[in-house]
């Protein structure tokens, strides 16, 4: 069993997003997006608050198993949290053998405070 088999022990769902659906008024081409579940581990890495607003930024980092296709324009979503990815993944390649051991990527979401906070 390899490492990636036995961390990577939540499911995820990637949601790939592309500018390739029908043209809007204005010509641009609008948003289509696809699902694809995955195996995944998600951690915190960093919360922040935003005083002068009533928001939170957090960031986490998620890795995936080795082939992974994911890119910058993707959100990932597990046990009902949401995230941006926050550029291109890194893919982490083995120097002895030169294979692909796994993807990781940085994530970032927002949460209103407020809403929270009233609930």
């Amino acid at each position: 069993m390899s490492l990636a088999d036995r961390l990577l022990n939540q499911t995820g769902t990637l949601i790939g997003r592309t500018q390739t659906g029908p043209m809007d008024r204005y010509g641009t081409p609008t948003w289509e997006e696809s699902t694809t579940a995955v195996a995944c581990w998600v951690y915190p890495v960093d919360t922040a608050e935003v005083e002068d607003r009533a928001a939170g930024r957090f960031t986490h980092r998620a890795f995936f198993p080795p082939g992974t296709v994911v890119d910058g324009f993707a959100q990932l979503q597990v046990d009902g949290q949401q995230w941006d990815l926050d550029g291109p993944p890194l893919r982490w390649v083995n120097p002895r053998d030169g294979e692909e051991k796994f993807v990781v990527v940085d994530l970032v979401g927002f949460t209103d405070i407020e809403a929270e906070e009233s609930s």
